[in-house]
């Protein structure tokens, strides 16, 4: 805003009176805000990248998801945290989201290869399998990895355990 800008709010406001020429200029320092600690701690813990650990925080916070099992999530089914990877099965992003769930979540966008979008996507799944599970997060992350049923893939049951492990590094 220049200051012939402001001077119509600050008469307005009742901050100062008379002709523009009677006005001073007041110029502003630059403000820079540094990012708060907890995001430069997980951008750290996520390869450096801001843009995943803001992501995670703030699925985190809407889910009430401990940040930790997200990144256990993600470092176990995309451990090179390249948001376009594609499985040989076909999931896709950081969270491994399958395409046949593009769509039902539209709060979370369109693209699976979009950094957001994903973590949404696959955070939204988690807590549908919490509930599912009853809160079971053993459970849970068994169906999230997709095993179920009366037989493993072999390595499946491993998969809560690996999770926690990357959640905790």
């Amino acid at each position: 805003m220049t200051r012939k800008s402001l001077l119509p709010l600050l008469l307005a406001w009742g901050c100062v009176g008379g002709e523009p020429e009677s006005v001073p200029e007041v110029v502003l320092p630059a403000v820079y805000a540094e990012p708060p600690a907890r995001l430069n701690d997980l951008a750290e813990r996520m390869g450096g990248s801001e843009e995943i650990a803001a992501a995670i925080l703030l699925e985190s916070d809407r889910s009430g998801l401990p940040v930790d099992l997200i990144v256990g999530i993600i470092r176990t089914e995309n451990p090179w945290l390249k948001a376009d990877t594609v499985n040989w099965y076909g999931a896709t992003g950081l969270m491994q989201v399958w395409d046949f769930h593009l769509g039902a979540y539209p709060q979370c966008g369109d693209d699976l290869t979009d950094i957001r979008t994903n973590i949404c996507y696959g955070v939204t799944i988690l807590e549908e399998k919490l509930e599912v599970a009853q809160g079971d997060t053993t459970l849970a992350l068994l169906f999230y990895n997709g095993c179920w049923g009366l037989t493993y893939v072999l390595g499946c049951e491993d998969y809560p355990q690996i999770v926690a492990e990357r959640g905790d590094d």
